[in-house]
């Protein structure tokens, strides 16, 4: 561990950060549950520049919520799909990002995701 942590920082300039060994670790275990409550919230009101100004201005993120989830989206799908399997009920894979990777209209790499067009 110790070899890990200097390579990490000294090489590469990065701060190290300790978890348990469980699923998400730390930042997906609290990301992915917050961009998953963006997506049904969108699929419910269907206003994308509420979360995202909230977020970006409000807490001074680079990105809104779902501009972030259209940029990892099968990333996104298989993350939470391990966090569901180890923490159930308490993130789920809405069927809006299932429905939106298997199509491949989710996501910077096919080119056909909503951020792609709205900026």
């Amino acid at each position: 561990m110790a070899t890990a942590q200097s390579f990490a920082e000294e090489r590469l300039g990065k701060t190290c950060i300790y978890s348990q060994d469980r699923a998400g670790f730390v930042v997906n275990a609290l990301l992915i549950p917050y961009l998953l409550s963006a997506i049904k919230s969108q699929s419910a009101s269907r206003r994308r520049t509420t979360s995202t100004g909230g977020m970006v201005l409000g807490c001074a993120l680079p990105m809104g919520p779902l501009a972030l989830a259209d940029l990892i989206g099968s990333t996104l799908q298989a993350v939470a799909g391990a966090l569901y399997e180890e923490f159930r009920p308490r993130s789920g894979r809405p069927g809006a990002l299932n429905r939106m990777v298997e199509a491949g209209a989710f996501g910077r790499s096919p080119g056909r995701g909503s951020t792609t067009n709205s900026g």
